[in-house]
């Protein structure tokens, strides 16, 4: 596997960084990966890569149609590389307490915007929590749909 960077100069005279991961298959097909803008991120996906290919997964087809919690398992489990530790304990609670509930057993080619819609209305909804009401804050709201998009 190699580390492949790219510059370049944008119209605003400015330079512009890109790294990608790249590997050839069994078949010898070459494949890239955006990696991100910085090498740590790029080194980081090159692991993640190396343990994929070290068991025997990488270049797999994933589920044709998967349901946003299975989903969820695989993309969680390689974002965690590119966020700290507290975010990415943000991004747990969040999903497991706000979309999983709520949108977990939909299928990712199921999902309407509508459906979006309909999850985010449920959310601003006061709820009854022991003898008072409590609604979840915009900023709450905001962020569990961030997370989702």
């Amino acid at each position: 596997m190699y580390i492949r960077k790219k510059t370049w100069t944008r119209k605003d005279g400015k330079e512009s960084v890109r790294y990608y991961v790249g590997w050839k298959d069994e078949y010898g097909q070459r494949h890239e990966q955006p990696a991100g803008t910085t090498r740590k991120a790029a080194e980081i996906l090159r692991s993640n890569l190396e343990k994929e290919r070290a068991a025997g997964t990488l270049g797999k087809p994933a589920p044709k149609n998967p349901r946003l919690s299975e989903y969820y398992d695989t993309w969680m489990e390689a974002k965690k590389a590119a966020l700290k530790p507290s975010t990415a304990v943000s991004y747990e609670h969040t999903f497991r307490n706000l979309i999983l509930p709520a949108l977990g057993k939909k299928r990712l080619d199921d999902m309407r915007p509508r459906d979006i819609q309909a999850w985010i209305n449920e959310l601003g909804k006061p709820r009854k929590k022991g003898k008072e009401e409590v609604r979840l804050s915009p900023a709450t709201v905001g962020r569990a749909y961030r997370y989702l998009r």
